[in-house]
């Protein structure tokens, strides 16, 4: 969750969740990164969480097995599949041709590129039910 996405949950449903999970991703060069490596754990206080997660070049990221190894770590807290939401950004990008660096053909293929683009959500395995996603236009 970002720190938007938590805010933006705070104001719209008026609840702030017991436990909060902000978690980064990065692949490294080897082709697999064992579980004990896989993630680490930062307790920024007030019952949030920083966790970095790293995949290798080959695995496929599977957040809910990562949460699983997070449960782990986290004290007080329990993984339960059906009681985790899932908060993502998701950005549109616009072409608008005001551009300086870019070519409108450019901008417009950049754009229909990007709407093509795989899902977050299916690309880390989440649970389509458990997702929301928030975001805006971004003007190119």
């Amino acid at each position: 969750m970002t720190h938007t996405a938590f805010l933006h949950n705070l104001k719209h449903n008026g609840v702030m969740h017991q436990v909060k999970l902000f978690m980064s991703g990065s692949t490294d060069n080897t082709p697999h990164v064992s579980d004990q490596d896989k993630i680490a754990v930062e307790d920024l206080g007030s019952g949030c969480y920083s966790v970095a997660v790293r995949h290798g070049f080959i695995e496929i990221p599977n957040i809910p097995a990562v949460l699983a190894l997070v449960e782990t770590r986290v004290p007080n807290w329990h993984y339960d599949p059906l009681d985790v939401s899932f908060f993502l950004g998701r950005d549109t990008i616009v072409a608008t041709g005001k551009s300086h660096a870019m070519a409108l053909w450019r901008e417009r293929l950049f754009a229909f590129l990007v709407r093509n683009a795989a899902q977050a959500a299916d690309y880390f395995s989440l649970p389509p039910n458990r997702v929301v996603e928030m975001g805006g236009p971004v003007n190119l």
